[in-house]
């Protein structure tokens, strides 16, 4: 059982909008090319991560209510993208559940899409690092999307796609008086001391460097970003962020990306 927002979300002091706050563009072609942005009806938007070629892993509450119209893949900039592509279904996660925030995961099936074109544009799946509850203390990790510049209520969000360092801590550092999580199989605590994330784009990556099955070092999504805890009014540096490890969901996404499973 995946556990994301805990009861704090009742009380206001879990965001369920999360963006990438006083980060730094990304550099990395892996990181910014399997990164998709799900555009919405209403004109919102919300982060993503290309796990296969035809599926996107997203957070449910960005998408229950079937109003993401358009994925971006390879969004590098807000209103700059390698692809567009039509939305075709959305399976949430079989056990999610709205009001705490359960399993906190989404699989967004695209229209169409084309392996030969996307891996001309230098487009690849995103692998994905089975073993989150494996990661140290204080190991650095990446938050991936578009966020604020800046603590401001007027504040824009930036133009370029962007990344928070943060560091993994233990789950008690997350808890305050607020359950969040019992196993770190189902969720990550994270903290940063110069960036973190905010309101903004939840859905977004979470990433660590490690090698892959080549042994050439590359980055891994290691969980979906979902919440903040704010231990102020405004997203500083500081406050806890909680993110679902994909760990304790295997099942769910294997079965969601069905045939098109790389792992």
């Amino acid at each position: 059982m995946t556990v994301c927002l805990a009861i704090a979300v009742l009380l206001g002091l879990i965001s369920r909008s999360t963006a990438v706050f006083n980060g730094h563009r990304v550099r990395s072609e892996t990181m910014e090319k399997g990164f998709v942005l799900l555009q919405k009806h209403d004109g919102k938007i919300c982060g993503g991560v290309l796990i296969t070629w035809k599926h996107v892993l997203t957070t449910a509450t960005c998408v229950e209510k079937d109003n993401v119209e358009y994925a971006f893949v390879g969004a590098r900039k807000r209103d700059e993208y390698l692809h567009k592509m039509e939305v075709e279904s959305i399976d949430l996660h079989d056990d999610y559940d709205d009001a705490t925030g359960l399993n906190n995961l989404a699989v967004v099936s695209l229209k169409n899409p084309s392996r030969r074109m996307m891996m001309a544009s230098g487009i690849y799946p995103v692998p994905v690092l089975w073993r989150g509850s494996n990661l140290r203390e204080r190991q650095k990790v990446y938050a991936i999307g578009f966020g604020k510049t800046s603590a401001r209520k007027d504040a824009e969000y930036a133009s370029s796609l962007r990344n928070a360092t943060l560091y993994k801590y233990d789950l008690d550092r997350c808890q305050g008086p607020y359950h969040v999580s019992q196993s770190e199989r189902e969720a990550l605590c994270l903290d940063g001391s110069e960036s973190t994330v905010c309101k903004g784009d939840a859905g977004g990556p979470v990433m660590v460097w490690t090698k892959g099955r080549d042994e050439e070092f590359k980055p891994h999504v290691v969980g979906i970003l979902c919440g903040v805890w704010q231990d102020s009014s405004s997203c500083v540096p500081g406050n806890k962020v909680v993110a679902t490890v994909l760990e304790g969901s295997y099942d769910y996404i294997a079965r969601a990306v069905g045939k098109y499973r790389r792992f």
